[in-house]
């Protein structure tokens, strides 16, 4: 097909792309809630993580 005879069927195939934010806010949302049990969930399992090594210090001080 050529674009320039059948521009009039989808005017909006050639324009500009949507955003697909909110399409995945609901996955935005169960993966990062913000319900003080989630939270407090996350901040145990940050208080759990193994120290660094020799390496790890050398990067991270």
């Amino acid at each position: 097909m050529d674009r320039t005879t059948s521009g009039s069927e989808h005017p909006s195939a050639f324009s500009k792309r949507r955003s697909s934010g909110p399409g995945f806010e609901g996955l935005m949302a169960a993966k990062r809630s913000s319900d003080p049990s989630s939270q407090a969930r996350r901040n145990s399992l940050h208080d759990q993580k193994p120290q660094a090594g020799f390496f790890g210090q050398m990067w991270n001080k």
